[in-house]
């Protein structure tokens, strides 16, 4: 009776770790949980694998050339589309700001992976960089996309990376939330930002959020021990995950934003 139960034991937990090996890509990029894309125009990227990335160019209204420009990488259940016209009407339209949805999130197509993310967000920022020439620019990264943008200036030179509730790997986020689980022999796209940012030689600003129970601090101060060049490292207090991107706490965002561009550029 006891083996009988030890071997549906086995059975069931290789039947659920078999689940979440093939499950993992709607857990990662649950582009079903975020918002549609604005009915407007957008501005088409075709990668090098010929998809089309939904992408967006806001421009500064007054002195564009001489403006800085933001290159955002969302998270993963956001529309970088809505997210980054959020960001720059909060800057009351005084700042460049190119954004992209990753595969299969609002109106781009392909299915995302770390590897075709990673590719695409470089071509993208060397588009950008190259048909939008701007004094300074800046990569920000949200949640899944601090991993992103730590590639991207691991890979190319920026004046300066913010990194909003960023993580060391998926691997230990994954392993802190399923804790019974072998994430790391599990897990396709590890999404190490530990191995990219150590290669970052542009200053860095990391901005945390006080309550936040998706990155745990453990994760983040992780993190911050490879970063070579750390310029700001903030804690919002009484803030959620990415409560902060909240039509409501706008001002705040813009706020802390606007600190961490500062600390950037001393």
């Amino acid at each position: 009776m006891v083996i009988k139960i030890l071997v549906l034991a086995v059975i069931f937990y290789i039947g659920v770790c078999a689940f979440m090996f093939f499950r993992q890509e709607r857990l990662l990029f649950p582009a079903h949980l975020a918002p549609a894309s604005p009915d407007e125009n957008y501005t088409s990227f075709k990668t090098d694998d010929q998809f089309l990335l939904e992408t967006k160019i806001f421009r500064a209204t007054a002195n564009a050339n001489k403006t800085p420009l933001l290159i955002l990488f969302t998270g993963n259940a956001q529309n970088a589309i809505l997210a980054g016209e959020g960001i720059w009407k909060g800057f009351e339209e005084n700042i460049n700001l190119a954004t992209m949805n990753y595969r299969n999130y609002g109106n781009s197509e392909g299915q995302p992976t770390e590897k075709n993310i990673f590719k695409d967000a470089v071509a993208f920022t060397k588009f950008i960089k190259s048909e939008y020439p701007s004094e300074k620019v800046y990569l920000m990264g949200i949640s899944l996309g601090t991993g992103i943008a730590s590639y991207v200036a691991s890979q190319i030179d920026v004046d300066g990376v913010i990194l909003m509730t960023p993580y060391d790997s998926i691997v230990n986020v994954g392993q802190a939330q399923y804790p019974f689980l072998p994430v790391k022999f599990l897990i396709k796209h590890p999404f190490d930002t530990t191995l990219h940012i150590q290669n970052v030689q542009a200053p860095v600003a990391i901005m945390r959020a006080g309550n936040d129970k998706v990155i745990l601090s453990e994760r983040t101060n992780n993190l911050v021990n490879f970063v070579p060049n750390l310029a700001y490292d903030h804690t919002v207090p009484n803030m959620e995950h990415t409560e902060i991107l909240e039509p409501q706490n706008r001002k705040l965002l813009i706020s802390e934003l606007k600190k961490a561009f500062q600390a950037l550029t001393k």
